[in-house]
């Protein structure tokens, strides 16, 4: 008797270009629709309750959504930890990411998190290194 198999197919995501997105870390212990509610305010944007991020088949991330802003493109707040785990392991002290999907210029980065910086609900904001972090891979390419 022969067997026969079957060979594996494999496919590959494309990289994605990390200038097409900026993504901030953002560590609060506010509720997802508290924290999205400061962030509307101080940038003057509608953040809305999106589906859920379902990664691992189990866990389940809330995700705020406004897709029209002309200066940040659309944005994404999305929490990191589901309760059952995090969305980015090796980031376990943040508690949320916000994705822009414009370009922004150097100045514009630093004058976000110095605004997201003065949200009270807000111990600490900062960028996120594409080259040292799982996360765009988590929340841009699997949405």
């Amino acid at each position: 008797m022969i067997m026969k198999y079957k060979k594996k197919k494999i496919f590959k995501l494309d990289e994605v270009e990390e200038e097409r997105v900026s993504v901030f870390a953002l560590v609060s212990q506010a509720k997802d629709y508290k924290l999205s509610w400061h962030l509307n305010k101080l940038l003057s944007i509608d953040l809305q309750k999106d589906k859920n991020y379902i990664c691992r088949g189990k866990s389940f991330f809330s995700r705020f959504k406004f897709l029209e802003s002309e200066k940040y493109g659309s944005l994404t707040l999305t929490s990191n930890n589901s309760g059952k785990g995090y969305l980015e392991t090796t980031q376990k002290k943040i508690n949320y990411f916000l994705t822009t999907g414009n370009i922004l210029e150097r100045n514009e980065k630093n004058e976000l998190v110095r605004k997201i910086n003065t949200i009270s609900e807000v111990l600490f904001a900062f960028e996120i290194d594409f080259k040292k972090t799982r996360v765009l891979d988590n929340i841009i390419l699997n949405d």
